[in-house]
């Protein structure tokens, strides 16, 4: 039974990446109390840093068939610009959002954590490492 959803999600890999760069990209631009999460101050910190591990993971499975360490570099560069590009838009294009490095930051170290831990994760659930090539 995992066998087709476990081939469903590298089939359309890319798709999931792009759906989960959107939703992000919406949520963070919509108003915060519209949003089903907890109003908890510290917790924020710790939705950014979960949203950015999953897509990391997400953008690493789309491109698990090309040089890990390449492609990770320029999806940390990449991944960083975009939660920090959110965060200034925030600022710019919303009059109920404030900009927060420290959300910036945070977005970075769910990046960071995602880089780290994908291929553990890759082999725990899809039992080998993802790479077409040992590179």
């Amino acid at each position: 039974m995992l066998k087709p959803i476990k081939s469903w999600w590298l089939d359309n890999s890319l798709w999931v990446a792009l759906g989960v760069t959107v939703l992000i990209l919406v949520a963070s631009l919509m108003p915060s109390d519209v949003l089903p999460a907890p109003h908890l101050k510290d917790s924020d910190k710790l939705l950014h840093s979960t949203a950015y591990v999953g897509l990391m993971w997400v953008w690493l499975l789309a491109f698990r068939k090309r040089h890990r360490i390449i492609i990770g570099i320029i999806l940390v560069i990449s991944l960083s610009a975009f939660g920090i590009i959110i965060e200034v838009l925030q600022g710019a294009l919303t009059t109920y959002r404030i900009p927060d490095w420290r959300d910036a930051l945070a977005n970075i170290v769910g990046i960071t954590v995602g880089f780290v831990t994908y291929k553990p994760f890759y082999k725990l659930i899809f039992g080998d490492t993802g790479d077409i090539k040992n590179r």
